[in-house]
């Protein structure tokens, strides 16, 4: 083992995912000694058999230069909010790819990613801070996502697709090639996006178009 510790910052279904990867990750690789939750919302102390602690219990028992962070939050909004405190913090993060994702040195990858199990990249694939890439998905060449862009699990996006900041794209989702959409969206599940979509916006549909403005970015109510 190399001595590191992973704190999973929520502790809730996501969380649970990321833990379960993370073990996956560790059984082959050994990258951790031990694996936490932080949520500050947590009555447990423990889940799934790894402790959950608050953030300013860890703050007094922290060490820089073994610990590594990710966000399991499956909001941009809250996710954006933990980044900005784990940084004002002093907290190092770390990517977490499972093992059969294929990356190479032409894929650039931003520290706070996590991309899960049955992902298949295409060339010069850009993936921003604290990304999430739920199962299955296909992200064709060039594509890129911006910081804090979700992809729920089955989305598809063609060549050369570009996803803005905050942007969540739901189940099943797919966008044809050299489409943008723009920042703080919400796409629908199962939505075919042939156009570009204009920023803080929800959209959904086959064809994809824009129903209302996303006012607080809230996915999950």
């Amino acid at each position: 083992m190399s001595g590191k510790r992973l704190f999973i910052y929520c502790a809730g279904g996501l969380g649970r995912d990321v833990l379960k990867m993370a073990r996956y990750i560790n059984r082959q690789q050994g990258r951790w000694e031990e694996v936490f939750f932080i949520d500050d919302h947590f009555t447990s102390g423990e889940m799934n058999n790894a402790p959950v602690i608050r953030f300013e219990k860890y703050l007094k028992q922290r060490n820089n230069h073994t610990d590594e962070f990710v966000i399991a939050n499956g909001e941009a909004v809250y996710r954006k909010q933990i980044y900005r405190k784990l940084k004002e913090s002093g907290c190092v993060f770390t990517n977490i790819v499972h093992p059969n994702v294929y990356l190479d040195e032409y894929d650039f990858i931003q520290d706070g990613a996590i991309i899960t199990e049955g992902n298949v990249l295409g060339g010069n694939v850009h993936i921003g801070k604290c990304t999430y890439v739920s199962l299955a998905c296909i992200l064709g060449h060039d594509v890129v996502l911006e910081d804090f862009v979700t992809l729920s699990h089955d989305v598809n996006l063609s060549g050369s697709v570009h996803i803005g900041e905050g942007t969540y794209i739901g189940t099943g989702a797919v966008i044809r090639d050299e489409v943008t959409v723009g920042k703080n969206c919400i796409i629908g599940m199962g939505s075919l996006v042939t156009r570009d979509i204009p920023d803080n916006v929800v959209a959904y549909g086959s064809p994809c178009r824009v129903v209302r403005e996303n006012t607080d970015g809230i996915v999950f109510r």
